[in-house]
């Protein structure tokens, strides 16, 4: 506000993704650590930031993931994050559309990034776990950040200024069903 007198979007990207448990095997620490990243920050970025929403008919926009909707096993605690996310950005949008404020999502499914990169390398067998990830996805690849960047980018701006509530799929198709690897 400082330095350019308005603010006219928060994108809430902050997450982290481990433990990799199940929920018996995830300890309280490790939950309220996920919670507190993954939902409690966008508490707080809301809380600070609205009122500048407000005098800026802004938005708000949220990176969620396709486990979210789908699950996954061994990961309870993010999928519980990323399902929560989808459900609170549905209530914010509500919340907020009397201010003009539009509240969205957007799901990616497997993206590389630092995260996922280093978590392919701490699987038993990197290369079939890459090899995986690059067949979840009906479009035969993994993308890079950029396919991400790009729908950030629309949802933030005026094109989409008539959308909110929403999660926007960006999977490359991965939630349509299940696919025999190899025969893309």
């Amino acid at each position: 506000m400082a330095r350019y007198g308005r603010l006219d979007a928060i994108h809430n990207n902050a997450a982290i993704s481990g433990p990799s448990k199940p929920l018996h095997e995830t300890t309280g620490e490790q939950w309220d650590q996920l919670f507190a990243i993954n939902l409690k920050s966008i508490y707080h970025t809301t809380l600070h930031g609205v009122d500048a929403l407000k005098a800026s008919r802004g938005c708000i926009l949220s990176t969620a993931s396709m486990v979210g909707v789908l699950g996954q096993e061994n990961h309870a605690a993010y999928v519980a994050t990323k399902g929560a996310l989808i459900a609170l950005t549905k209530a914010m949008a509500l919340d907020y559309a009397p201010f003009g404020i539009r509240v969205n999502a957007l799901s990616p499914a497997a993206v590389w990034t630092p995260l996922l990169r280093q978590w392919v390398q701490d699987q038993p067998n990197p290369v079939a776990t890459e090899d995986f990830l690059n067949h979840i996805h009906a479009l035969g690849f993994c993308p890079e950040g950029d396919v991400v960047a790009d729908v950030a980018v629309f949802l933030l701006s005026a094109r989409a200024r008539f959308i909110t509530g929403v999660t926007l799929p960006v999977s490359g198709g991965a939630e349509l069903g299940y696919r025999r690897l190899g025969t893309s």
